[in-house]
């Protein structure tokens, strides 16, 4: 008999962390379920399954689909990334390999090695584009719009999440560096 130890991950940045202007905020996000779907999107049986389990439609190239439960961004043409509450991703993957069983379709828990930061307020659009070369005006990149790109020099998903709130979603062994190099980059607005 194999025993199976299951633990917890501690957050990769303090979630007490926070900065504060007149018109921004940066705080470390809540720890997520996150699940990288792969598969051809064609394939019938994806897009039902998604649905089936999440209740979510694949979403169009750099968009997000949204439920109360559930959010599933667009990451490449044969990959989605399926955040939910900390401490479901499991069951839902699951549940999606065992609907697959067979099939070129896969979904990878990856919770563990991703962190949040949250940035928010009327200057957050102003912060972002100083990291990357997006357009953050909301005329360009609207709610429920996402992407992966480079941020600070690192991969990651920018997402707006609604109004002027943005996430960003970083390697978990690189949070610590984003996060000061936001820090430090409020300092010119």
């Amino acid at each position: 008999m194999t025993n199976i130890s299951v633990f917890q991950a501690a957050a990769p940045l303090d979630p007490a962390l926070g900065i504060k202007g007149a018109s921004f905020s940066i705080q470390a996000g809540a720890l997520l379920g996150m699940i990288r779907v792969q598969g051809r999107a064609v394939a019938q049986e994806l897009t039902t399954v998604v649905q089936q389990h999440t209740g979510l439609a694949l979403p169009e190239p750099g968009t997000v689909s949204r439920s109360d439960m559930h959010r599933l961004h667009w990451l490449t043409p044969q990959e989605w990334l399926l955040v939910t509450a900390e401490g479901a991703e499991h069951a839902i993957a699951a549940d999606l390999a065992a609907a697959w069983q067979g099939q070129a379709l896969y979904a990878t828990v990856i919770s563990d090695s991703r962190a949040v930061i949250e940035v928010s307020g009327p200057d957050a659009p102003t912060l972002l584009a100083q990291g990357c070369a997006l357009d953050f005006h909301a005329t360009q990149f609207a709610v429920l719009h996402s992407t992966v790109t480079r941020f600070a020099g690192v991969a990651a998903m920018v997402t707006r999440i609604e109004g002027d709130c943005f996430e960003l979603v970083v390697d978990r062994a690189l949070a610590r560096y984003v996060w000061d190099w936001l820090a430090e980059s409020v300092k010119g607005l």
